[in-house]
């Protein structure tokens, strides 16, 4: 007979242990590093690197306009 209380299943989550750093941060959903950590050299980053400074860019123009 089972009890009146609810089982309540917990979600596991995977743990990744080559996360992209852009992940880590959590500002990508998924994305593992293929470049050994070398950001430097990664083309994934210097893209990444490109839109966060055209975004930060953009958002400082709005304070004065």
């Amino acid at each position: 007979m089972r009890s009146q209380k609810q089982e309540h299943l917990v979600k596991g989550f995977q743990v990744v242990e080559n996360q992209c750093i852009w992940m880590k941060a959590g500002i990508v959903h998924f994305k593992l590093c293929d470049n050994v950590y070398d950001c430097r050299t990664c083309p994934f980053d210097k893209v990444m690197q490109k839109k966060m400074a055209a975004a930060r860019h953009l958002d400082s123009r709005e304070y004065w306009f």
